[in-house]
């Protein structure tokens, strides 16, 4: 992109990120500010359902408010999810998630997860890499939810390694890494192992990578060698 070029698209994104001060500055209700900030953080699509427990309102109370974002344009209506709402520009949802300040963010990443707990209920393995995503914010933010951020990153590294996503794998794993640095137990790298061995191996994958750009290569390397070694055991699945 050429210079002028850049210089018309940050004047555009300051004028965008001015609307959006202005107008949440204006005349809209604080409850209507805090669904706005709560949607932020829930991601760039969402439904009234998504908002209303992390927020402690009934549903109705969320839509009548809803109503109130989609006429000031800082909301539209999702095309493709029935029920569901976006933000009119990602700017928009860019700026209301850096004015809400860490700590609030971290409340409302954990408020989300424990509602996304209750409501996948058994299905929790569907949603495990959101929930990995919102108990993470949470953890790096506001040092909270520490142990369940590092329960689902290690849940949502097997996952991907599962589905032979190794870099996806090498990326949760990784994560998870950062996470223990806030635990107690920093050096503890073998916590992964109370789940699984296999588990304690992919770790080790990770571990012995020096960049994880290769991790891809070294977790393919190490998923090979636990089907040789588990298909070499007496009775082990073939």
């Amino acid at each position: 992109m050429r210079a002028h070029e850049l210089r018309k698209t940050g004047r555009l994104q300051g004028v965008v990120e001015d609307g959006v001060v202005r107008e949440l500055d204006g005349n809209l209700q604080a409850q209507c500010r805090d669904v706005l900030a709560a949607a932020s953080v829930i991601g760039p699509v969402f439904t009234a359902t998504h908002l209303a427990q992390p927020l402690g309102l009934s549903h109705g109370e969320v839509l009548g408010l809803v109503e109130e974002a989609l006429t000031t344009r800082l909301l539209q209506q999702a095309p493709d999810v029935p029920g569901g709402y976006q933000f009119s520009h990602a700017l928009v949802r860019d700026v209301l998630y850096r004015e809400l300040g860490a700590s609030r963010r971290a409340s409302l990443h954990s408020r989300v997860a424990h509602d996304l707990q209750r409501r996948s209920g058994q299905l929790q393995d569907a949603h495990v890499e959101e929930l990995a995503y919102h108990f993470g914010r949470a953890a790096f933010e506001a040092r909270i939810c520490v142990d369940e951020a590092l329960s689902y990153a290690e849940r949502a590294g097997e996952r991907a390694f599962a589905g032979l996503a190794y870099e996806a794998s090498a990326e949760h794993f990784a994560h998870a890494l950062d996470l223990l640095a806030l635990t107690e137990l920093p050096d503890n790298r073998l916590r992964c192992s109370r789940s699984s061995p296999m588990c304690g191996q992919r770790w080790t994958c990770c571990l012995s990578t020096s960049s994880f750009g290769h991790s891809a290569d070294s977790l393919s390397a190490g998923y090979a060698e636990e089907r040789a070694s588990s298909t070499a055991r007496p009775g082990a699945e073939s």
